[in-house]
């Protein structure tokens, strides 16, 4: 009977063991994914920021453009008064 429960005992020890290191190793991975969510996220941040400087450029430069139409047209106006 000593045997046996040597035996329970020793298999029982291997699969705390075995349970222990999985553990383990699902700790590293949910590191590891942790890790590439902050990446995936600080791209997100950059991106999100560069298509902001984008659009404003874009918004100025459609101002601008306005408003050398605004000017020619005041000048055909001016022209055409004449």
């Amino acid at each position: 009977m000593e045997n046996d429960e040597k035996l329970q005992f020793s298999q029982s020890s291997q699969e705390d063991e075995c349970f222990n290191n999985n553990d383990d190793l699902i700790d590293d991975d949910e590191a590891v994914v942790d890790k590439i969510i902050d990446e995936i996220n600080d791209a997100i941040d950059e991106l999100n920021e560069e298509i902001e400087e984008a659009l404003n450029d874009l918004d100025e430069a459609i101002s601008e453009a306005c408003e050398e139409e605004e000017e020619e047209e005041e000048e055909a106006d001016d022209n055409n008064d004449e």
